[in-house]
């Protein structure tokens, strides 16, 4: 089941766009605008439309304007805005943002004493950090909306909180918690006879029961429970006769989720009247997942249908079901859901005895099983080498039994051209035998041909043995030198995924920046480069950092430069003095690394640290042998630095300079690597030459004002273009951020 916030009525709603009537009410209120209304009257229009609108462009748009006309009385005006403020920044995934505005909503509120606003603002709070995966942070808002509502007795909010905690704790796998509150909200919704709110609760209720089965010997009980909440959900939902969106879809995710536990049943029990009622009910969701454009509920339902296929025993159709629904698979799609395709895509392979094709199968499951970090996927990961080696015998053996086909039939070749030749040999010894005049000749000269062909065989078979044996040695040499490659790479790919997971993900720099682009290519598969992004108080921090080397030993010592930021780029301060971050990441290198005091050329690595204060429009920053430039209005900026690495110096005794440079909307920061710049290109007449770092700014210079995505193709193309037929020289980063 997938978790889903019932909307609060304080906050807009998240929609395609306006109906007829709400678009004639916004229009209605445009028109009383005039040169002379009060700045107080314009900003409680502007909110009232952003308030009212199904748009969240158009709610972002009005509550901003509502702000700029506020004044210091407007305190209950200010407040509505910065939450709506927030609310569509939630909408559009730029929860920083969303956060900055709510926490201003809630301010104003507490001014004028709106306690119960405040619990919907900790309400959407909660949403944002469950969404991030921070469930910690999104109980502790829940439990501060929940005491507000107890003290204000608000049994709506009561009820979300309670409903909500327990689909935090039930993604946490804390079923019996996730249990217990989804209790409390039942018996809250129950008073008020909130069907639609009841239905919820039971959809929840059965979903946690089926997590809750341990062995076969509950299986059947928690099966029939299951189903029976299931029931009551879909009784209370066409009960509740609500047309909100959120509540039609939970109604028919009932239907798969319900679809689900039938055909467990009938798995469980080989009763095909309960496989029936499965087919039944996925049908029913199936329709309205895709009318509506719900891909990623109707793959979760999917499941149900596969396995109602595998129990008909119509395997072929269950493959064929199974890969058309893969052109429904994109980014958002969880790795759960993917994981669970390729457990069934494999058994069903397995079913109609294509171990080539299972074998494919388990190892995209065994990818996506990786990815989740829960108990489940513990145990499949587990499992993996077990099913892997069953099938690798599999796949052996009938490879042996092939091979045993067709030495089969050369023998019955063989063995045909023999009885051929014994034939043709009686023959000839009838025509010897009617011929005597010539049988002692004849005879004589049948000895030695035999003797000769003896000779030939023995020889033949001498040469066949030594052929195999030089065969089998090449065979057996082949397979070490591939077992070994395979383990080197194996180890390699491995620690990439390491250092991949030590950087940053693109959705959390996503929510520290809103604008920005990172061309990040390694030279081998893992790179002495690396970037770092965080939240640091009101500064939003990125780093780009060029460790010496390159590939493994390069990787090495950026792992462990990723490991010092995370301590000492972690509060405000450590943002607003990033020249103090250097010198303690010189220390900890010079430290760590133990080189001699008195050798001057040592192991380190150059660094960029940008610290930007978008409220102030300044920029905190400190450089150590790299280049940072801005680019404003077609004029490059190039910010000063330090010329000495973050390591073993001749002048490492001299600390490195925390810097500030003013912004402007629209400037375009630019932190990079010296790989691009080093890059050796043909240009012409088979000359070699570098990039250079005069090439790269004026391309920066040229593109700066186009769109992102076109800066990144833009620079991609240009570098590789210039490189040619070369080997890539070392690791490559670019990081482009815009100020807005």
């Amino acid at each position: 089941m997938l978790m889903m916030t019932m909307p609060i009525a304080a906050y807009p709603q998240d929609d395609d766009g306006e109906d007829d009537a709400t678009q004639h009410e916004i229009d209605s209120l445009l028109s009383t605008i005039t040169p002379n209304t009060p700045d107080s009257t314009k900003a409680r229009i502007y909110y009232r439309i952003s308030a009212i609108t199904s748009s969240v462009d158009t709610t972002l748009y009005y509550a901003t304007r509502a702000l700029r006309y506020c004044t210091e009385d407007d305190t209950t005006i200010m407040a509505k805005a910065n939450s709506n403020i927030g609310w569509a920044y939630s909408m559009l995934g730029n929860y920083s943002a969303a956060h900055k505005y709510i926490r201003k909503g809630i301010e104003y509120f507490a001014k004028s004493g709106d306690s119960s606003n405040i619990s919907t603002a900790y309400l959407i709070i909660a949403a944002n950090y469950e969404k991030q995966n921070f469930s910690d942070s999104a109980l502790l808002f829940l439990n501060k909306a929940l005491d507000i509502s107890i003290r204000l007795k608000d049994t709506t909010v009561m009820s979300e909180c309670y409903t909500t905690m327990g689909s935090v704790t039930y993604n946490k796998r804390y079923y019996s918690t996730a249990e217990s509150y989804l209790h409390k909200a039942l018996h809250i919704d129950s008073l008020s006879k909130s069907y639609d709110r009841m239905a919820a609760d039971y959809q929840w209720l059965g979903n946690i029961v089926i997590q809750q089965i341990n062995d076969s010997s509950q299986t059947l009980q928690k099966l029939m429970e299951s189903k029976n909440l299931f029931k009551k959900a879909i009784a209370l939902y066409d009960s509740a006769g609500s047309e909100n969106p959120l509540t039609v879809i939970g109604k028919y995710e009932t239907y798969g989720d319900i679809s689900d536990v039938f055909i467990k049943l009938a798995i469980a029990t080989n009763d095909s009247r309960y496989a029936d009622s499965c087919l039944t009910y996925f049908k029913t969701g199936e329709k309205f997942f895709l009318q509506n454009g719900l891909q990623s509920m109707y793959l979760d339902a999917c499941r149900a249908y596969t396995q109602y296929l595998i129990f008909k025993q119509k395997y072929g159709e269950a493959e064929k079901y199974l890969l058309s629904i893969e052109q429904y698979f994109d980014n958002e799609t969880s790795e759960i859901l993917l994981r669970e395709h390729y457990t069934l895509l494999r058994m069903v392979y397995i079913k109609l005895g294509d171990w080539h094709k299972a074998y494919n199968s388990l190892e995209k499951e065994y990818k996506y099983s990786t990815l989740i970090t829960n108990d489940s996927s513990m145990t499949a990961i587990a499992d993996f080498k077990t099913e892997q080696a069953t099938m690798q015998e599999r796949m052996k053996q009938e490879s042996a039994e092939k091979i045993h086909a067709e030495q089969q039939s050369k023998m019955n070749t063989i063995i045909l051209s023999l009885i051929i030749g014994l034939v043709l040999a009686t023959a000839l010894v009838i025509a010897i035998i009617r011929v005597l005049r010539i049988r002692k000749k004849a005879n004589a000269e049948l000895i030695w041909r035999n003797e000769l062909l003896n000779q030939q065989k023995t020889e033949i078979e001498a040469q066949r043995d030594e052929i195999e044996e030089q065969k089998n040695i090449i065979t057996e040499q082949w397979e070490k030198v591939e077992t070994s490659n395979r383990k080197i790479l194996e180890s390699i790919n491995y620690a990439q995924r390491i250092q991949t997971a030590a950087i940053p993900a693109q959705k959390e720099i996503d929510t520290i920046f809103s604008e920005i682009f990172i061309f990040y290519r390694p030279r081998n598969i893992v790179s002495g480069d690396f970037y770092y992004a965080v939240q640091c108080g009101r500064y939003s921090v990125m780093i780009t950092a060029d460790c010496t080397g390159h590939g493994i030993p390069g990787a090495f010592l950026s792992m462990l430069g990723i490991s010092a930021l995370k301590e000492y780029m972690t509060t405000e301060s450590d943002a607003e003095n990033p020249g103090i971050v250097l010198d303690r990441m010189r220390s900890f290198i010079k430290a760590t690394l133990n080189k001699d005091p008195n050798d001057t050329v040592g192991d380190g690595m150059d660094m960029t640290v940008c610290c930007v204060d978008f409220e102030s429009m300044t920029l905190k920053y400190a450089i150590a042998n790299q280049i940072a430039v801005i680019i404003r209005d077609g004029e490059i900026i190039r910010l000063k630095g330090d010329k000495m690495p973050i390591g073993q110096h001749v002048h490492d005794d001299v600390n490195f300079r925390t810097l500030t440079q003013q912004l402007q909307h629209g400037d375009m920061l630019y932190m990079f690597s010296d790989g691009i710049q080093d890059q050796i290109g043909d240009y012409g007449d088979d000359e070699r030459l570098r990039f250079s770092s005069q090439r790269l700014l004026s391309t920066l210079k040229t593109m700066s004002a186009l769109p992102l995505p076109e800066q990144m193709e833009t620079i991609d193309r240009t570098i590789t273009e210039w490189q040619g037929s070369y080997l890539q020289m070392d690791d490559m980063t670019l990081v482009g951020i815009k100020i807005i």
